[in-house]
């Protein structure tokens, strides 16, 4: 399948939506004011420019969810730690400088230096970092907003790359059944016992009923969003999965899996394309199973 991780050369010059002048007016106006939103929204950054009016960065993209300027929110690079920024200025046009705006494209001013060049799909999110894994719940700012997009960049080879790469690291959150409780590991993830009956639920596949996929989901959001994902007559029960458990569970029996099959954006990937993504020593590497190989054979 080639190398995932794939490099991308910045784009160079202005977009008719991030007016430098107005945004550059705005902040000084305003100053930055530092907010942390309860709203959730993520944006791809599609186009990165430095207008030389404007001190910092405009990324363009389409904007999922709702953003305010002053907004704390955090920059998302594959191999790179999370950066907290501010949001300097919103415009949603040619002169269209803006306080709020919300699932539209846009411009956002965002303080950052030459030296911190932001790549072509690279994504901003409301969405703060999980500094360790939660034994019930999870969140993927990186791959949800990489997700948004997928009905419209899915032909794009340099985009599904870096959805993968991304699958390959991710923990996800799934429903499951079981007759025994869990025994939570140090790590966050669960075991289960010797004899104990453990379940996870799959989908019908659209269109064709006799065959079935297996379902996983980027945050507790999106799986809330299937509304009979648990049993009424059952706890519910969650639990987190890496990739390599999801491409066993979708060997037993399914077409492949789906992410956030009841949204925001579901995301279909069948089983031949993740056996593919299974030879790659990119997969190796991100998933971890390198790692248990490597103690188990020390």
């Amino acid at each position: 399948m080639g190398k995932i991780k794939e490099l991308f050369r910045k784009n160079k010059g202005e977009q008719p939506g991030a007016s430098r002048e107005n945004i550059e007016k705005k902040r000084q106006e305003n100053g930055p004011v530092r907010k942390k939103p309860e709203r959730r929204f993520t944006l791809l950054v599609e186009d990165a420019v430095r207008p030389s009016r404007v001190q910092g960065t405009i990324v363009i993209g389409m904007l999922h969810g709702k953003v305010r300027e002053g907004d704390t929110i955090y920059l998302y690079q594959s191999s790179k730690p999370a950066m907290e920024l501010v949001v300097n200025g919103i415009e949603t046009g040619p002169r269209k400088a803006v306080n709020v705006a919300q699932n539209q494209q846009v411009g956002l001013c965002l303080d950052v230096g030459e030296k911190d060049a932001i790549p072509r799909y690279a994504v901003i999110s409301s969405i703060s970092p999980q500094e360790a894994a939660d034994t019930a719940m999870v969140e993927n700012p990186r791959l949800l907003g990489l997700s948004m997009e997928y009905p419209r960049l899915h032909t794009n080879q340099d985009y599904i790359n870096l959805l993968l790469y991304e699958l390959c690291q991710a923990r996800f959150v799934v429903p499951f059944y079981m007759d025994q409780p869990p025994l939570p590991n140090p790590d966050g993830t669960l075991s289960f016992g010797k004899d104990a009956k453990v379940g996870f639920p799959s989908l019908r596949k659209s269109g064709d009923e006799a065959r079935s996929v297996f379902p996983v989901f980027t945050d507790g959001g999106a799986l809330w969003n299937w509304k009979d994902a648990f049993h009424p007559e059952q706890p519910k029960q969650i639990a987190q999965i890496r990739f390599p458990e999801v491409i066993r569970h979708v060997k037993n029996g399914n077409e492949g899996m789906v992410l956030n099959p009841f949204g925001p954006v579901p995301v279909f990937l069948p089983l031949d394309l993740l056996e593919k993504v299974e030879q790659t020593d990119v997969y190796r590497k991100l998933s971890g199973v390198e790692k248990e190989e490597k103690e188990r054979n020390s």
